[in-house]
């Protein structure tokens, strides 16, 4: 499902939620057997030009591809909201300081980025185009097998990472020094960010949430820095304020009784409200899709 906000108040003290969209995901096990190893990814390219660069924020949960000019360009973010539920690996995975609590839910737990294929760009470091490839990607491993690396372009090293390009936001980051970027002219990127491993189990339903975030500064043309302010209001309102912007209207023909469900969408509480009293009994159905 795709959506976005609509005019409301919340949305006018906070412009750039007229330029941010979400995409919400569900994937089901319908077999009988648990899949093992199983990994949630989302693939990216932005396309802001041909000289692009990409990087990550490991504490905040998105990733980001941005122009190597940052002069008059965006920085276009993709934010993780929602993921898999996993309360028993012994790992702090929302990176809320809680280790294993109720419902935890997973974030980005990697971030690997490559190439277009285009000529005279190294085979290993470009798009995946087989079932083997894909599945290396998202357990960080190139084309040829080899382990994303720290430093430089994630290619050759010596060191193996989770991460490519954190800068500074990877506090147990492997890579020394720790504030690795992209460097040189860019090009045309893109990359995958990943929740996992984990067990999807029979019948289980997990939900994937992100948010793209288009982030632009025309006065300091700091668009990181402003994606990364922008980042922090939607994941202080994503699951409270921001909700009062989306109410959704269900008109019963047979009684003429209108009834609002809000908010809508909401992972916590739904509320139903009718507009005047109802004689009899009602029957309400809330599918969950």
């Amino acid at each position: 499902m795709a959506y976005a906000y609509g005019p409301c108040s919340v949305t006018a003290s906070n412009p750039f939620l007229n330029y941010t969209t979400f995409y919400n995901y569900k994937i089901i096990n319908r077999n009988i057997f648990a899949l093992y190893d199983f990994h949630g990814s989302l693939f990216n390219d932005s396309d802001i030009g041909t000289n692009d660069f990409t990087g990550c924020d490991v504490q905040d949960g998105y990733a980001y591809t941005y122009n190597s000019s940052l002069i008059g360009n965006p920085t276009i973010g993709v934010v993780q909201l929602k993921g898999p539920i996993n309360s028993a690996n012994g790992m702090d995975d929302d990176n809320d300081g809680l280790i294993d609590e109720p419902l935890e839910q997973m974030g980005m737990t990697s971030f690997m980025s490559f190439n277009n294929s285009f000529p005279g760009v190294p085979l290993a470091q470009t798009d995946p185009s087989n079932a083997t490839e894909y599945f290396q990607y998202m357990k960080n491993y190139w084309k040829d097998g080899t382990p994303l690396t720290c430093g430089g372009n994630g290619y050759g090293g010596t060191t193996p990472t989770t991460f490519a390009f954190p800068n500074n936001t990877y506090s147990n980051s492997p890579c020394s020094p720790s504030n690795w970027t992209e460097t040189g002219v860019g090009s045309d990127k893109r990359f995958i960010m990943t929740s996992g491993s984990y067990i999807l189990q029979p019948g289980a339903v997990d939900e994937f949430e992100y948010a793209y975030v288009s982030s632009y500064d025309s006065i300091t043309n700091n668009s990181l820095g402003k994606l990364d302010a922008d980042v922090q209001i939607l994941k202080s309102i994503y699951n409270s304020t921001l909700n009062q912007c989306s109410v959704t209207g269900i008109k019963k023909q047979a009684t003429n009784n209108v009834f609002t469900i809000s908010p809508n969408p909401t992972n916590a509480l739904l509320t139903i409200n009718s507009g005047k009293a109802i004689n009899g009994d009602v029957k309400i159905e809330v599918i969950m899709l």
